[in-house]
């Protein structure tokens, strides 16, 4: 006789190996690093979870290249313990036990030496050193450092693959290709393609010729930024995660003799992230470009060096542009919320709307849109066609098509409808009166005539009378030598329009659908009405919300 086995749940999730090389605390020590220039405590530049062992230490080729490109892309800096005046620490000792550093970086002997170094020869431990540096206020204000990245990642392996071409509909399937699995657990279910520069980056990711590292130049402006070197095939949750930012991408070596592993560092106190992935080596990545890979890391590094742009302290800063000034308070809150504003990449900011509509955020979501319905409204009881699904702009040439509204009918948006009426009529009441009322015809001798029948279903339907007669008027003004007077073309439309409605509608289809919708105006929308009342409006309402 068969029986059917019923597994045990699961228990707590594990990674097989190394999980007793890291600290799996639920509240690790921390690693502060502070700028030598301002007193505490709003000194301090960063503070991040020490975890890279298990009596609490830090990786200090990562923590220099994160002070680094707060620095203005300095690589030569080094570390000084409790004390700017503190001993200095070798840049060659692997792992940081302390809690607190100074970041120092050595003067430049000369105004026309490069502003950072590679050279693993350059005698870092012993030049003397300047406090007075400026820092990078945001990530939109930060300079990719094109020819000059860190050595950790400029020996990072090769990506041997050749280039992928594929048609930008098919990036998904390119990169899914490519992959095969989540690059961090080697899954197959539930993945999905994430951007290393973050989408919402697209303006930086241009301003910063990143298109340099792309590997199809068949594809141009802000379409570039899903080039496959950009693209990384994640865990639905990780993506989401990714994006947070609690964990990024770094090169790391178990010695200074072996080649540094492309690693998953966790960037914020999490027992179970650390658990399954902190230090753990990537699936390969052959394709990813590996200045995306920095430029991923540095937008994760500059949310957690707010605090000390927030401190009431002037700042010394350096812009893109190169100019370097003394910053006040109110413009490191503008720089910062700048760069809070393009912090979230679209998948993000996707699920918080999605959750908007079970909390008070939904009300906002309701203003917003009772403002498109009556620009909607005003729209089509003006005669105008009814827009269809698909609208397109064109951004650097390359032609980009819009997705079809959308709007999902949930309890609090009904809810929200009628509880906003009152804005909605004080917004129509803005609104410019209509032209040409809309009325319903009472018999067929008020209507005007209709445009004669085809002679034959292949020939094209005769222009309406006040357009021949424009016609004929305008070859006789040609004729006289007269000026040539132009017929009112929108009127023309609105006539057109208007009579093919009547004498293709069914009942007065279209007279007796505006003049509901107008009525709809007067009272409350009940939720039974909503979907036809958008219908109206040339909304597409599906059935149901579609997954993601």
């Amino acid at each position: 006789m068969a029986v059917l086995h019923v597994r045990p749940p699961q228990t707590t999730p594990q990674h097989t190996q190394g999980a007793s090389t890291v600290l799996t605390s639920q509240q690790p020590p921390w690693i502060i690093v502070r700028h030598p220039a301002y007193q505490a405590p709003g000194n301090i530049l960063l503070r991040l979870p020490r975890i890279d062992s298990t009596h609490g230490a830090f990786h200090q080729e990562t923590l220099r290249t994160a002070c680094g490109i707060i620095a203005c892309n300095r690589w030569d800096g080094f570390f000084t313990e409790q004390s700017p005046q503190g001993p200095r620490i070798s840049t060659t000792q692997l792992l940081l036990q302390g809690s607190d550093y100074y970041f120092h970086l050595p003067i430049l002997t000369s105004p026309l030496e490069a502003p950072a170094t590679n050279n693993p020869n350059h005698d870092r431990d012993t030049c003397p050193s300047t406090s007075a540096y400026p820092v990078v206020p945001s990530f939109a204000e930060w300079s990719f450092p094109h020819g000059n990245l860190p050595l950790s990642w400029t020996l990072s392996p090769e990506n041997s693959n050749p280039p992928v071409h594929r048609a930008a509909s098919n990036t998904d399937i390119a990169i899914i290709t490519r992959d095969g699995s989540c690059r961090m657990t080697q899954q197959q279910e539930g993945c999905e393609v994430a951007h290393l520069c973050p989408k919402v980056e697209k303006q930086w990711f241009i301003g910063n010729s990143m298109t340099e590292y792309t590997r199809d130049n068949r594809i141009t402006g802000f379409g570039a930024i899903s080039d496959t070197s950009n693209l990384i095939l994640l865990r639905k949750d990780l993506h989401f995660l990714l994006d947070k930012p609690k964990f990024a991408f770094v090169p790391k070596a178990a010695t200074g003799d072996e080649p540094a592993k492309m690693v998953v560092h966790i960037l914020v106190p999490s027992q179970e992230l650390t658990r399954l992935f902190h230090n753990v080596e990537l699936q390969p990545i052959n394709g990813v470009a590996p200045e995306f890979l920095l430029t991923r890391f540095a937008w994760a590094i500059f949310p957690l060096f707010a605090n000390f742009m927030l401190s009431n302290t002037p700042r010394r800063v350096r812009l893109a542009t190169g100019v370097i000034r003394t910053a006040t308070l109110e413009e490191c809150q503008t720089f910062l919320g700048h760069s809070r504003d393009s912090s979230e990449s679209r998948n993000s900011a996707k699920r918080q709307r999605s959750q908007s509509g079970a909390n008070a955020g939904s009300s906002a979501a309701s203003q917003s849109s009772l403002v498109q319905l009556n620009d909607d409204l005003t729209s089509r009881l003006r005669g105008r066609k009814r827009r269809r699904s698909t609208e397109f702009h064109t951004t650097d040439s390359v032609e980009i098509a819009k997705k079809p509204r959308r709007i999902f009918l949930e309890p609090s948006l009904k809810e929200s409808h009628n509880r906003h009426r009152t804005l909605q009529r004080d917004d129509l009441d803005k609104l410019p009166k209509l032209e040409t009322p809309v009325t319903t015809p009472t018999h067929a001798a008020q209507r005007p005539a209709a445009p004669e029948p085809c002679a034959s279903a292949s020939k094209s339907q005769s222009p309406p009378p006040s357009l021949a007669h424009s016609s004929s008027s305008s070859d006789d003004a040609l004729a006289e030598g007269r000026d040539l007077a132009l017929p009112n073309l929108a009127q023309l439309r609105d006539e057109w329009l208007e009579k093919e409605r009547e004498r293709s509608g069914v009942s007065e289809t279209w007279a007796t659908e505006t003049a509901w919708l107008r009525a709809r105006l007067e009272e409350p929308i009940s939720p039974r009405d909503m979907p036809r009342f958008l219908k109206g409006l040339g909304w597409e309402i599906p059935e149901h919300e579609p997954d993601g």
